[in-house]
């Protein structure tokens, strides 16, 4: 929320990158966005990349680091059911390799005021709005979607060519590859359009597969019971949406897998030489 940090408005990580006098007692923790992608993002690019107490998450947000596979597997774990990595897997490689075009696209024109530029982060969302959920790991598709927003925008893509071939070695020297675009979307906009559905998806086929089987030597009244009885062991939670969220956010199992660069600065950080 907005607050004032030395009589100064401010809002989320600007604001906290406005704290002064940081130390062993005092750090604060903000996401990566950009700033580790690009140089000169923001105006505290360089703070947040040396100062050892600003803690990053190296990918774009936390919702980066939570989509990982690994966090999709313990989560599953946490509520009891068992769940195959490879076709999640093959859904990130899916929406990195689908988008990355567009992706690039975006991250060309993120330095740019506002009055020279053409492609902002609603005009992302608005195109991944347009992948139906259910095409999500459909390779037939990925084809499809890039064309058509190379048609859609290819003006813009003429125009950025330079600054899209050097983004894009940038990363590649960070050593992500193409596969890995997914981790440096706007996170509420690959949670909300990609992560929860998939997730949601399969916590369904989950219940689904229990109630089938239920079926075999139930009637009746005591099916719909059982149904019941199964959403209610997800947490008492108004619907599948508000299970998810809580427990993707607030209930977070481990182990979490986090990015060199954040754990290497948290090492660093609660080292017993990093805090004398």
């Amino acid at each position: 929320k907005g607050a004032s940090v030395g009589g100064v408005a401010a809002n989320g990580k600007e604001q906290l990158m406005r704290i002064a006098n940081l130390g062993p007692h005092k750090i604060v923790c903000v996401d990566a966005d950009f700033d580790l992608l690009m140089d000169a993002y923001s105006n505290y690019s360089e703070r947040v990349r040396q100062d050892p107490y600003v803690v990053h998450t190296t990918y774009y947000a936390i919702e980066s680091i939570l989509a990982d596979v690994s966090f999709y597997q313990s989560f599953f774990q946490s509520l009891g059911i068992s769940v195959q990595t490879t076709e999640y897997e093959d859904q990130l490689k899916w929406i990195s390799l689908t988008c990355l075009d567009l992706f690039l696209l975006l991250l060309s024109f993120a330095k740019d005021d506002s009055h020279h530029r053409s492609f902002w982060l609603k005009d992302f969302a608005a195109c991944l709005n347009t992948i139906k959920k259910g095409e999500v790991g459909n390779w037939e598709k990925t084809s499809y979607y890039k064309k058509r927003w190379r048609r859609e925008y290819a003006s813009l893509f003429d125009s950025k060519q330079h600054e899209i071939s050097s983004i894009y070695q940038k990363i590649l020297q960070e050593g992500f590859s193409d596969e890995h675009c997914y981790a440096f979307m706007n996170g509420h906009e690959l949670y909300n359009l990609f992560i929860r559905p998939l997730w949601e998806k399969r916590l369904i086929q989950s219940i689904d597969s229990k109630i089938e089987a239920f079926k075999e030597n139930h009637r009746g009244p005591a099916i719909a019971e059982y149904k019941t009885q199964c959403y209610q062991e997800l947490g008492d939670r108004s619907n599948l949406k508000a299970v998810l969220d809580h427990s993707y956010y607030h209930n977070k199992p481990v182990p979490l897998q986090l990015p060199d660069k954040t754990a290497n600065k948290i090492t660093d950080l609660f080292s017993t030489s990093g805090m004398c």
